[in-house]
């Protein structure tokens, strides 16, 4: 699908500071995009957009009253949004100012095929801004892959067809937790795939994550989900998938079961992870090269 425009879909919560940096990088991008929304997730108090020099683009605060999450503030904006094409960026990330530009010139290279999104690597960072390291993540359209985590990152990096992620539901406004990874597996049980522009493309904090209930919670939606699609009747190797599935699913709980210092759970959690999907790592796989030289991401 023709890449004609491109809009920018930033969710954000209690968090005016970083959301200047945040849209800063969006604004100093040396391909402007065509349109940027912000989703005020029931800020206390309402945020309001910086006043950044920028006449290139159009910037939209839409302010939710009630708090939903990161993943109903997503579609929100998916269902707003006026352009052919869409990228997110968390409100606590940015991006280095040729990000834009060199994933759509990498869109073109690889003729814009159909079901499609774009990744590209990116520098993790802790809350006062020290790097933790850098990935870039692999291409794959291999369904069993988007049943393993969210090693591609969507939050904050990837760029799909606006018509086509709505095709396929779009972000489930009921999940607080694992929005990203319920959408694009939906979106691979399509024939969809990700493939990686390999450049590092933006700066990303590190997540404190959610807690045990909310996770929990929304684990057992997106197994509840997966199981009325009849999964079985539709891919050979359905039977692996869902064992993946199964098993990063309870990786999510185990992580956060520790982070709350329920470490009896957690590692019940973990065991049966393992039992599912045997490893000595915590992710199912190796994802991700790493990147000796880091550009500095535009502030």
């Amino acid at each position: 699908m023709k890449i004609e425009s491109i809009g920018v879909i930033i969710p954000a919560r209690n968090c005016q500071e970083r959301l200047f940096d945040a849209l800063t990088s969006v604004l100093r991008q040396t391909r402007k995009p065509d349109q940027v929304l912000i989703i005020d997730d029931a800020s206390d108090p309402p945020l309001f957009v910086p006043q950044i020099s920028c006449t290139a683009c159009p910037v939209e605060l839409v302010r939710l009253e009630t708090r939903q999450g990161a993943g109903a503030a997503r579609q929100v904006g998916l269902r707003r949004i006026r352009t052919t094409h869409i990228a997110f960026l968390d409100s606590d990330d940015i991006w280095i100012e040729e990000k834009l530009e060199r994933q759509l010139h990498f869109y073109r290279e690889i003729g814009t095929p159909n079901l499609t999104a774009i990744s590209c690597g990116w520098v993790r960072v802790d809350d006062a801004g020290r790097c933790l390291g850098t990935r870039i993540p692999r291409s794959s359209e291999r369904l069993i892959d988007f049943a393993s985590g969210c090693w591609y990152c969507p939050g904050t990096t990837i760029i799909a067809s606006a018509s086509e992620l709505l095709q396929v539901g779009g972000f489930d406004r009921r999940l607080r937790r694992l929005e990203d990874l319920d959408l694009f597996f939906r979106f691979a049980l399509r024939g969809g795939r990700v493939a990686v522009a390999p450049f590092i493309g933006a700066r990303i904090t590190k997540s404190k994550g959610a807690s045990y209930d909310v996770v929990s919670s929304s684990a057992q939606l997106v197994r509840e989900k997966t199981l009325t699609e009849d999964l079985l009747g539709q891919c050979a190797e359905a039977r692996n998938v869902m064992r993946r599935l199964e098993s990063w699913l309870s990786v999510e709980q185990a992580v956060a079961a520790y982070r709350e210092g329920i470490y009896l759970r957690s590692t019940m959690h973990m065991l049966h992870s393992i039992a599912l999907v045997p490893r000595v790592t915590l992710q199912l796989e190796h994802w991700w090269r790493m990147e000796d030289e880091v550009p500095s991401p535009s502030r």
